[in-house]
């Protein structure tokens, strides 16, 4: 079955591995290739095609299949229930970390987790299955994290959830008292153990995007069916700083801001020079929601790697050549404390858009509650 895409009249063109809407998912590889099967993207290629052509706005409009019964509601900004919300919408930097939930079903480990880092962060994210893993669902841990006073951000993602199963979903974080989530498309099983299935996608990010915030507006589903009980939630998103090309990355930030997204968390930056980058399409377009950078140290040259070829990521030379080599853990440790004190110092003199830091540490929660302590002292 062909499917539309803007930008390309008249030409069938297959379908998306991942039933993407909206534009292309995070998975596009080097060469424009998708991660799924190897097929180079329809969406860069209709980018391509509509630039040629001088007619983006296509790659701005929010798009809904037939299923959406509520078609043209406008979110807007609407007034902050939740503690991450409210500084955002002040332009106070935020710290927030983020928290692989992992295989280990002892849930206690939460609880500590919680107490340890409450000092440093403003918010605890909790992942829902990263690069396709099998990890414990995240919404217990971000209601075990939020009871013990660390407000939570949760993860959503579209993989092996039909809007059925999503709208169940959320209606469930809204009941439990989650006050934010993320919601991101979900990454395709290439790094994890669940590598050989073949995952689902009903909606895209977008597409949740809307539904989330129909939910918590109209207080209605996709189908315009009532939910009881008012449900509410604060909806953030996704930025991937290091996707190419950029612009089309831009463009569906402004489609998810259509829908209904209130800030954005991007992908991990090693450089001033990336936020640049990113700064000037900002400018560009009048893009003026609150975006949290994030910050990921590495510990091997075999992450960085993997970061680099699988992800796109760009990790500036010198970091990369100091990985390179027999470091200790301490080595390593010092030297990541001092980058990212440095890097987030540079960030904030930027001045515009920043409007905190997402750190990620791989569960080391040495290097987590340090580098938190420095952020802290940058506010």
């Amino acid at each position: 079955m062909a499917m539309v895409v803007p930008g390309i009249k008249c030409q069938p063109i297959p379908p998306c591995p991942k039933r993407m809407l909206n534009g292309p998912c995070g998975g596009v590889r080097e060469g424009y290739t998708c991660e799924v099967d190897g097929r180079r993207c329809v969406w860069i290629d209709a980018f391509i095609e509509a630039k040629r052509r001088g007619n983006l706005k296509p790659f701005t409009e929010v798009l809904l299949d037939a299923n959406f019964k509520v078609r043209d509601y406008k979110p807007k900004t609407r007034e902050p229930k939740s503690k991450v919300m409210k500084l955002l919408l002040e332009r106070k930097y935020i710290l927030a970390f983020e928290v692989e939930t992992g295989r280990n079903i002892d849930l206690t480990r939460f609880k500590e987790l919680s107490r340890e880092l409450s000092p440093y962060y403003d918010t605890l994210t909790f992942t829902d299955n990263p690069v396709g893993s099998i990890e414990i669902d995240p919404l217990a841990p971000a209601i075990i994290s939020q009871n013990n006073g660390v407000e939570s951000i949760l993860h959503v993602t579209c993989k092996n959830r039909d809007r059925v199963a999503l709208t169940s979903y959320l209606m469930a974080a809204a009941a439990a008292g989650i006050r934010n989530i993320i919601a991101v498309t979900g990454d395709w099983p290439f790094l994890s153990g669940a590598k050989y299935m073949f995952p689902s996608f009903d909606l895209d990010a977008v597409r949740l995007i809307y539904l989330a915030r129909l939910m918590t507006d109209l207080h209605v589903d996709f189908s315009g069916r009532r939910i009881e009980g008012n449900p509410f939630f604060h909806v953030f998103t996704a930025f991937n700083p290091h996707f190419a090309p950029l612009e089309l990355e831009v463009l569906k930030l402004i489609k998810k801001i259509k829908a209904g997204a209130e800030a954005a968390f991007s992908q991990p930056i090693y450089s001033v020079l990336t936020w640049r980058k990113v700064k000037k399409y900002f400018k560009e377009y009048g893009i003026k929601v609150p975006v949290v950078v994030g910050l990921m140290p590495v510990k091997s040259i075999k992450m960085a790697k993997v970061l680099m070829r699988e992800l796109g990521i760009h990790i500036p030379e010198e970091y990369v050549r100091f990985l390179n080599g027999n470091k200790s853990y301490e080595e390593i440790y010092s030297f990541n404390i001092e980058y990212f004190r440095k890097l987030a110092e540079n960030l904030m003199a930027e001045h515009d858009g920043i409007s905190g830091f997402h750190v990620l540490t791989f569960g080391d929660l040495k290097l987590a509650s340090e580098l938190g302590r420095c952020l802290r002292k940058l506010r």
